[in-house]
């Protein structure tokens, strides 16, 4: 199911965009469980995906918000979506910051696809190789019960968003999402199935550990020779 949010969006999807356009969605949409969990083999790397396996319904469900329109009014379409996630934990750095401890991963061979809620048509795709995930915790034994994870186009040659006939139809072809691509990710209320801090040691994630998380994604317009190939 897809909402027209305002009036004014249909102005900018008679046209497309010409500026940024931006996707996002707010923390704990998923309502019947976790947004994100990871799956410790007990050695890295790391599995990160949706949270799917812990959700009444076996979906993480979210409200994906596309804003066509950039910083001015109106422009906002929002998606009724199912998010999947994957991508590896490895590489960790661990520096003793303020009152904690600031740790830092590699995230890469990610991949996160939103498809249409019901029918499973797709929506949107953005794959990625090189993002960092960060905490600030008390201990250098366990995460924060926040992390970031992020990564642009200055500094992952691989990123690329994709998009299909959905998001085409409002005008957001491969050629309005090829520059300046960026996304972000913030956990929230990270913690062990059983309660307590995600514990680490020497970088490894000590058992699975799930958090609520909200999400937000940039791209321009670019030239035609950075149109990424389907």
């Amino acid at each position: 199911m897809t909402r027209v949010v305002s009036m004014l969006a249909l102005a900018a999807i008679l046209a497309a965009p010409a500026g940024a356009v931006t996707f996002s969605f707010a923390s704990d949409d998923n309502h019947d469980g976790p947004t994100f969990q990871g799956n410790s083999g007990g050695s890295m790397p790391d599995d990160l995906s949706e949270g799917s396996a812990l959700s009444v319904d076996s979906l993480v469900n979210v409200d994906l918000m596309v804003d066509v329109n950039d910083d001015k009014v109106g422009g906002v379409v929002i998606y009724q979506a199912v998010m999947t996630f994957g991508g590896s934990i490895d590489n960790i750095t661990s520096v003793a910051r303020g009152a904690g401890w600031v740790h830092t991963w590699d995230v890469s061979d990610g991949a996160i696809d939103f498809t249409q809620l019901g029918t499973g048509t797709p929506i949107l795709s953005i794959v990625f190789d090189s993002a960092i995930l960060t905490t600030y915790s008390p201990t250098i034994f366990n995460t924060g019960e926040t992390l970031t994870l992020q990564t642009s186009a200055d500094v992952d040659s691989a990123i690329a968003f994709i998009t299909y006939p959905i998001l085409q139809g409002i005008g957001v072809g491969p050629l309005q999402v090829s520059a300046s691509e960026d996304f972000a990710f913030t956990f929230t209320h990270a913690r062990k199935p059983a309660g307590g801090l995600p514990v680490i040691h020497h970088g490894v994630f000590l058992g699975d550990w799930i958090s609520e998380g909200s999400f937000s994604a940039h791209a321009a317009k670019g030239e035609v020779s950075e149109v990424p190939v389907e």
